[in-house]
């Protein structure tokens, strides 16, 4: 994919500020509006939380899932390689014969 031109990237750029303010003047927020929290923010983290109903810890068994018995099948793999064991000695005993033959000559 080619690189983007300094054009282009402008006008992406105008194009998303187009679309921002749209969607700003449909929802009725104003430009000032912050999309993100500041990270002033008191937080609530090391607070302990209070329940007013009780809690209770149930503990099951985990049913393992019955596994599928499959029986594969390898034997085209056994037929596969003698057939390219067989073809292979074939090819070394015919170079073979042409040197044999070639070098007398």
């Amino acid at each position: 994919m080619p690189k983007k031109t300094k054009k282009q990237k402008i006008l992406a750029i105008l194009h998303r500020q187009s679309q921002i303010s749209n969607t700003l003047k449909t929802s009725g927020l104003s430009s000032n509006t912050e999309f993100v929290k500041s990270q002033n923010e008191k937080s609530n983290y090391g607070q302990t939380l209070t329940y007013s109903t009780p809690v209770s810890l149930v503990t099951q068994a985990v049913i393992k899932t019955k596994s599928p018995e499959v029986d594969y099948s390898y034997g085209y793999v056994k037929k596969d390689l003698i057939k390219i064991t067989i073809f292979s000695i074939f090819a070394l005993l015919l170079q073979g014969m042409l040197y044999f033959l070639l070098r007398t000559r």
